[in-house]
């Protein structure tokens, strides 16, 4: 059996907006909650005296207290992913508002929660998941060093890279054709979703060499760093400027290039080199001290 999913563009796979929110509001909300949890509600899940979630299709409100209790905060997760399960076709911002309005609609009209419907205009982005999934020429293997080198060119902004670089790592990224690197701010991932769909769904993906790209802000700073301290209506155009890191990997994956192959692990000649510096060479201020 073959997928029918369509490849999609660019855009935001999971979303999460941070809603502002009060000690009285939580306790307000976790109150309604756990009665409706009592009335025998199936939407509210995980709830505890101190946190709560709502579950509305595939997306989720949550609201509580972190920071060990002190903090209070509710967020919406929005996700691309539909009922049918296509997560190939990542949401736009207009389509993100849409979900973002239905979610609004059902937290009003079903518990009495206003937030959502009041704080649209202000609401901003915690955390932010763009991707994109396309065709490429050669498998996933073909590129396996130039995706690892390229996740170190990108994560290198603003930081360090944790990359652990065992053998058995690097082993594990090969087999199962998976490249991911993270950093308190910053993660990506690249890697075979031709592969992930024929073992999750038992059939068979729209093309045979299909990669994914996912590129996750995990902080709401981050996100006001590079696109600015906006709202979630203001994004419009301005999202697709992260694009930027695709458009790297669009550029040279699939062009008609040189194979990857010439990518070495080494130079040729650095044992030859090392040798002769080390055997023949001598300090370059060696005429100095005479």
């Amino acid at each position: 059996m073959k997928c029918v999913y369509k490849i999609g563009l660019t855009g935001i796979d999971v979303a999460t907006v941070s809603l502002q929110v009060t000690k009285e509001n939580v306790e307000e909300i976790l109150a309604v909650l756990r009665e409706r949890k009592h009335d025998g509600d199936e939407r509210i899940k995980n709830l505890s005296d101190t946190n709560g979630v709502v579950v509305i299709g595939s997306h989720r409100f949550i609201c509580g207290y972190e920071n060990k209790g002190h903090t209070p905060y509710a967020n919406i997760e929005i996700h691309s992913a539909l009922q049918d399960g296509n997560n190939l076709a990542n949401m736009q911002i207009k389509d993100l508002l849409e979900r973002y309005d239905v979610i609004a609609d059902v937290l009003e009209r079903e518990y009495g929660i206003l937030l959502a419907r009041k704080q649209k205009q202000t609401a901003c982005f915690s955390r932010l998941e763009l991707n994109i999934t396309f065709a490429t020429e050669h498998s996933f293997l073909t590129y396996f060093r130039y995706f690892k080198l390229l996740s170190y060119a990108i994560l290198k902004k603003g930081g360090t890279v944790n990359l652990t670089a065992t053998v058995d790592n690097l082993r594990k990224a090969y087999e199962y054709e998976t490249i991911k690197c993270d950093r308190s701010t910053y993660g990506i991932r690249i890697y075979n979703k031709g592969r992930e769909i024929s073992k999750k769904l038992n059939c068979l993906p729209p093309t045979a060499n299909l990669l994914r790209v996912e590129f996750l802000y995990k902080k709401a700073q981050t996100i006001r760093t590079d696109f600015g301290d906006i709202s979630i209506v203001q994004y419009r155009s301005a999202l697709l400027v992260a694009v930027h890191v695709f458009v790297i990997l669009l550029i040279v994956v699939t062009a008609d290039g040189l194979h990857p192959i010439v990518v070495l692990k080494v130079p040729t000649d650095c044992l030859y080199n090392a040798h002769l510096k080390r055997g023949f060479g001598i300090p370059a201020q060696v005429g100095l001290d005479f």
